[in-house]
């Protein structure tokens, strides 16, 4: 999930506010941002709930 996000932002980001994207780039713009599919389907309250906020323990 964090590389797909990294290489849409690096890659094709930095291409599209250059004016370079090409034909080529294309499908695989499309099957990484697929990942904001798993963004959203990840249930956040759950995380910052009992992994965030819940206390540790000890080691």
């Amino acid at each position: 999930m964090a590389w797909k996000t990294l290489w849409l932002v690096l890659v094709p980001l930095t291409k599209w506010m250059a004016g370079h994207i090409d034909e080529s780039l294309k499908p695989s713009i499309f099957a990484c941002s697929m990942v904001a599919l798993v963004y959203i389907a990840i249930p956040w309250r759950y995380v910052f709930i009992h992994y965030v906020k819940a206390p540790s323990e000890r080691w």
